[in-house]
């Protein structure tokens, strides 16, 4: 999810998941996930990517719970982290595939074309209490 961007201070990002494909393998995958503040000075980066005992090419459910004072981070049902600070205005759902260079390991453009990004299902909510704008 990433702010309107209408104003600087509305650009901040959460990242639900990303997946580098480079780094999937059966037995594990390296899955990121956190906050980028882009150009909002309330937050501060926070960013992970650990590496899991799972195949990222098989279905899983990632989820955030963003509430109004920090951003709860789920995969399959699991709390996986918390982070203390949540962006406080409206923000859109971007889902995307998108590859670039991966010079660390040497990838370039690997894989056939056409590319496939497959999304079993998709769900939000609105929240309960609402953000101010």
């Amino acid at each position: 999810m990433i702010g309107y961007e209408d104003r600087p201070e509305r650009s901040a990002e959460i990242a639900i998941c990303e997946i580098m494909g480079a780094y999937v393998k059966t037995s594990s995958s390296r899955i990121g996930h956190g906050v980028h503040p882009w150009s909002d000075p309330a937050i501060h980066d926070a960013f992970y990517e650990d590496f899991l005992g799972l195949d990222a090419t098989d279905f899983h459910v990632y989820a955030v719970e963003w509430t109004p004072t920090h951003i709860d981070f789920y995969l399959d049902n699991q709390k996986t982290r918390t982070i203390e600070e949540s962006p406080n205005y409206p923000m859109q759902f971007m889902l995307g595939i998108y590859e670039r260079p991966d010079n660390q390991i040497g990838l370039s453009n690997a894989g056939s074309y056409p590319k496939k990004f497959i999304v079993d299902y998709f769900r939000a909510y609105q929240p309960l209490s609402g953000y101010s704008d």
